[in-house]
């Protein structure tokens, strides 16, 4: 299971108890939503940047766009 996947289970897990105390008016539901409201896992690396699905272009991006710009150092030599 992926940090991203977690993620959006927490947020499922969020929707599904908002869902149960708009049905049943259930105030147990509400203060369980609001905990994992509270306690909503995020992943970071070391607190530098999140890590997440979106992440992993930027990081291939950056790193192509360094590769490319040694390269012209390199042949300009």
């Amino acid at each position: 299971m992926s940090c991203d996947e977690v993620e959006q289970q927490a947020d499922e897990l969020i929707r599904i108890c908002t869902y149960i105390y708009i049905d049943t008016g259930d105030k147990k539901a509400v203060m369980l939503a609001d905990m994992a409201k509270e306690l909503r896992p995020t992943f970071s690396a070391a607190g530098f940047f999140k890590v997440n699905r979106r992440i992993l272009p930027t990081f291939f991006a950056n790193i192509s766009t360094y590769l490319i710009i040694l390269l012209q150092f390199k042949a300009s030599f």
